[in-house]
């Protein structure tokens, strides 16, 4: 097919058994990757199941002006995190197989660095890059591909690249840098000279492996026989690799190279005893030599002593002086013994796009640009505009593609947003669970809402709603210290004020508000607040907003409270701790608080809202049950954990709670609670206040599931309260349990950073008194299938782990 521009005429072709091969070769040929021998390879072996296009670039008369190497091929991208782990990865895998396993249209070359698109006249290049996406774009619409990638853009042509790419919705990122070494000398002692003794020793010792170690090394240009062999060892080392990786050769790839490129290419083979135990595929260009693949046994004894990659790479070094080449590519990763040969790095650029939604495509962006790290210095490029400097370290370098990606910059109120494309990822990659429209997913049994009590199915509670709703419907109350407060609110306020057994309560339109309102106005900017750092987000910024000094002293730490507040005399002290902690669901010591804040003469303000309704005699707290009631300065909550219903409470002296009154601001400036919620609340309360032991039965759910899932064999945090946490201490092995979970209609709550450090990410299942034994064990059921699909990914990532050193 020929497609006609401007200026050039575009021939696309299928296969390179339709490419002249004299034609193709004649443009460019020091660009080895790009030779059509060397294409030939991928694209007769088959490896990963390429679809290979090339496009033929040529003027009005016929003459070759560029040319450009497309393929299309799938990638796993979670290969790009180099925290996830193999449990995580095959667990993934298992349950969600596509996740970020991505198709793609690529211009570029397979497993190598180096020029995917050549085009030696410049002022064709802005043509040529335009045409080549265009195809590209054609063929990524047409076989429903996920992305577009244009591959190893040098800095010197990135200007080309960007103003003709960014138009079309590419986005830059540094890709993987690529090793270089330009060879100025005669031969390896002339190299060995110039290095520093310690390095030069390092290297020569490479050259005696037949003495020390008898290996002896070959190098074969015809290596057809050893194929098997070698794809036995370079399976080997991809399996072990700790970075990308995603190639996948095989004995024909080798066979076929070594039928394909007699003379162009060759193997640097060890050999001990007869048998092949590494060697360096090597590709023998008009000006380069290329280092392009490694294989090992690492099985061999000797393989750590000897050091094969290291001896690898001065063999070859020492084959490109021998064949005088003017350079010798090294390839991108193991930088650090090609640092050791003198290797510069030339960092280079991807292009990315998907092919339907750009917030994808800056998302994939930003991922790829963390994820791939850079060596230093990045030293092997030629000045321009853009790129000013001789010489750039890996943060100059993202900072620079960071901006050039960004929407919002450094100087925008609006830049975290930039930062903020994890859940674009998980969207992405169909593993995106938060928010669901729950009209969709009817059947969800909910584990990760309130602890509710069921109080509101009660017939009590629900006739006086209904006289709520006669007498007064459900409109929100205007703010009372303007007009007033309603008989119905007054009454829940001296209801919640007598089961605290405080002076006084003041009722708020929700929890939130109820720390906001308390918290804001008594840890001003004169006070210091002691907060247990493991204190719910709602009390960290109802602190904030007072402007207090705020200490945080380690969860559970009493002494270290108890030091902290000798450490910080001479201010007023305010000790903030929840009754029942959020996270894990276990309990403050309330005594303990009480003596601390008598011997330091502090103030302390309990938050009650996971305890109210479900601890404590007749649901009261605490701070009730262990009779510290009158120790406690300020008792908070809200009414929606136990009850179901929105509002919230303060609780305290007389005093205290008029300051609060006619200075809070969500008392004067929010609307207050509809009052037919205020009357179903009360009747709710009065329920619980009939039962001597209020959540008994709930939390004996909670105990029951607790020690199934510990007996099907997980780590789990129960402190008996209807609160169930399973510590899985992966943040994507969490999130994958969640969508499992998910789609089999459990909702659950995933723990991971910044919530909890990443070693305790995991779920979080909430009981509530609607759950039935048929529940229980539906739950049950589902976490054993979850637990066997992790011990069998565990094990393989058991039996795929080996002691292989860095090479």
């Amino acid at each position: 097919m020929i497609i006609q521009s401007m200026r050039i005429d575009c021939e696309v072709y299928d296969s390179t058994e339709e490419i002249d091969p004299t034609k193709w070769d004649s443009l460019v040929p020091s660009a080895t990757g790009l030779r059509h021998n060397v294409l030939k390879i991928f694209e007769y072996s088959g490896i990963n199941n390429l679809t290979c296009q090339y496009l033929l670039f040529t003027d009005a008369i016929g003459r070759p002006q560029a040319k450009a190497n497309l393929y299309q091929v799938g990638m796993d991208f979670t290969t790009l995190d180099p925290t996830l782990s193999a449990t995580a990865r095959h667990t993934l895998r298992q349950w969600h197989p596509d996740f970020l396993n991505l198709s793609m249209i690529e211009c570029g070359l397979f497993a190598m660095n180096g020029d995917g698109l050549v085009c030696p006249n410049s002022e064709l290049l802005a043509d040529v890059i335009h045409e080549t996406t265009k195809q590209m774009q054609l063929i990524a619409d047409r076989n429903l591909l996920d992305l577009l990638i244009v591959r190893d853009v040098p800095l010197d042509r990135f200007e080309y690249y960007y103003n003709t790419l960014s138009p079309k919705g590419f986005y830059p990122v540094p890709g993987f840098t690529n090793s270089v070494i330009d060879l100025h000398w005669e031969s390896l002692d002339e190299f060995f000279s110039e290095l520093n003794s310690k390095n030069r020793y390092k290297l020569k010792t490479s050259l005696h492996l037949e003495e020390k170690f008898n290996i002896s090394v070959e190098i074969i240009q015809d290596y057809e026989h050893l194929a098997p062999e070698m794809a036995r060892l370079w399976k080997n080392v991809n399996e072990s690799a700790k970075e990308y990786s995603r190639e996948q050769l095989d004995e024909a790839f080798f066979r076929t190279a070594a039928q394909l490129n007699r003379g162009d290419s060759e193997i640097v083979a060890f050999f001990h005893a007869g048998k092949l135990v590494a060697f360096m595929w090597n590709l023998i260009g008009t000006e380069d030599y290329h280092m392009a693949d490694w294989g090992v046994d690492y099985g061999f004894p000797q393989y750590r002593e000897a050091n094969l990659y290291r001896a690898a790479s001065v063999f070859s070094m020492r084959r490109a002086l021998e064949l005088n080449k003017d350079r010798m590519q090294l390839g991108m990763t193991n930088y650090t013994p090609k640092k050791l040969l003198g290797a510069q790095f030339q960092p280079l650029i991807y292009f990315v796009k998907h092919r339907e939604d750009a917030s994808f495509s800056r998302a994939l962006a930003r991922m790829m640009t963390d994820a791939i790290q850079q060596p230093e210095p990045l030293n092997y490029f030629n000045v321009s505009d853009v790129w000013s400097q001789p010489s750039l370290t890996q943060s100059e370098y993202k900072l620079k593609l960071r901006q050039l990606q960004s929407e919002y910059q450094e100087n925008d109120c609006l830049h975290p947003l930039e930062q903020f494309y994890d859940v674009d990822i998980l969207r992405l990659g169909g593993l995106y669970t938060f928010h669901p429209p729950l009209h969709e997913h009817e059947d969800q049994l909910q584990l990760s809402g309130n602890n509710d009590l069921g109080l509101l199915g009660q017939l009590h509670a629900s006739q006086a709603s209904n006289n709520a709703f006669t007498l007064h419907h459900a409109a929100v109350q205007p703010a009372a210290f303007f007009s007033g407060v309603s008989k119905e609110e007054a009454v829940l306020a001296e209801s919640v004020a007598a089961h605290l057994q405080q002076h006084a309560s003041i009722i708020f339109a929700n929890g939130y508000l109820a720390h906001l309102g308390a918290l804001s106005i008594i840890a001003h900017d004169k006070v210091t607040v002691f907060m247990d750092e493991q204190n719910s987000p709602v009390l960290w910024d109802a602190v904030k907003l007072g402007g207090a000094q705020v200490v945080a002293y380690s969860h559970g730490d009493y002494a270290q409270l108890k030091k902290a507040l000798e450490n910080h005399t001479g201010r007023p002290a305010l000790i903030v701790s929840q009754a029942i902690f959020s996270l894990f669901g276990d309990r403050a010591d309330i005594d303990v608080l009480c003596e601390i804040k008598n011997s330091a003469k502090a103030r302390l303000y309990i938050d009650e809202s996971l305890s109210y309704g479900i601890c404590g005699p007749q649901g009261a707290g605490l701070c009730i049950a262990e009779g510290r009631q009158d120790d406690v300065d300020i008792i908070a909550g809200t009414f929606s954990h136990a009850i179901g219903l929105e509002g919230g409470f303060v609780a305290g002296g007389a005093r205290i709670m008029d300051y609060i009154k006619h200075n809070s601001s969500p008392l004067l400036f929010s609307n207050r609670l509809p009052t037919a919620t205020v009357v179903m609340i009360t009747a709710a309360l009065d329920l619980c206040r009939g039962r001597a032991d209020s959540g008994s039965e709930l939390c004996e759910k909670a105990r029951y599931l607790a020690m199934q899932l510990q007996t099907l064999g997980y780590e789990v945090v129960f402190h008996h309260y209807p609160v169930i946490s399973l510590v899985l201490g992966d943040p994507m092995l969490a999130l994958s349990v969640k969508k499992y979970c998910f789609d089999q209609n459990l909702m659950v709550t995933s723990l991971t950073p910044p919530i909890v450090p990443e070693d305790f990410s995991g779920i979080r299942l909430s009981l509530h008194a609607y759950l039935t034994g048929d529940d229980l064990q539906r739950i049950i059921s589902v976490f054993k299938s979850v637990r066997e699909v992790i011990a069998s990914s565990t094990r393989e990532d058991s039996d795929s782990c080996r002691d292989v050193p860095a090479v």
